[in-house]
């Protein structure tokens, strides 16, 4: 017995559907590659979409007074956190982000330091400091961010807050074999 065809309404059905997906499309003016029909269905054609993924690198010096440090770092729903000590005066740490852009971000930090109480400038104790900030940052690969202290002067005397500097190339280059060529060296080895 000869193999058996399927029926010419069955081929009949699938020319239907591929002629009324066909007419779907250019109704509804969608891209050939990325289709969506009702009921949530998604159709994908052509090559596998690129990973738009940045890699930014954030950077905490300790301050030569403090004896300690911590800092985290919170963007798009991530967080990442820094700690500086006198063994380890500098660390960087990379983060993920989509793709390049704008993000916004929140800081908190708190810093052990070395200070003079007001009763006797000759002694030293350990006081913490705690302190916050917010801003926004442009992330491209390769990107790298120091925190900083920011101090505002007011009409309430000053305040301190926490920020994410951009460290530009020719920072690095002006530095010489500094802590920017270790943060270089250590992203490398990181990557």
């Amino acid at each position: 017995m000869a193999a058996s065809s399927p029926p010419n309404f069955v081929w009949w059905i699938i020319a239907i559907v591929v002629i009324a997906l066909v007419v779907y499309v250019m109704l509804s003016k969608q891209t050939v590659d990325n289709i969506e029909i009702p009921g949530g269905v998604k159709l994908k054609f052509g090559p596998a979409a690129r990973d738009e993924r940045v890699t930014v690198t954030f950077a905490y010096d300790r301050e030569p007074i403090a004896l300690e440090g911590t800092a985290t770092v919170y963007i798009d729903g991530q967080s990442i956190s820094l700690a500086v000590d006198r063994g380890h005066s500098h660390v960087t740490a990379n983060m993920k982000l989509p793709r390049a852009g704008t993000y916004g971000y929140r800081i908190e930090q708190r810093e052990v330091w070395f200070v003079a109480p007001s009763s006797d400038p000759d002694a030293r104790e350990p006081r913490e400091f705690q302190r916050a900030g917010t801003g926004q940052i442009e992330a491209k690969p390769g990107s790298v961010f120091k925190i900083t202290t920011q101090l505002s002067l007011g009409p309430g005397g000053a305040t301190q807050s926490s920020v994410l500097e951009a460290v530009q190339p020719e920072e690095k280059r002006s530095q010489g074999e500094s802590d920017f060529e270790k943060l270089e060296r250590s992203v490398a080895h990181e990557e």
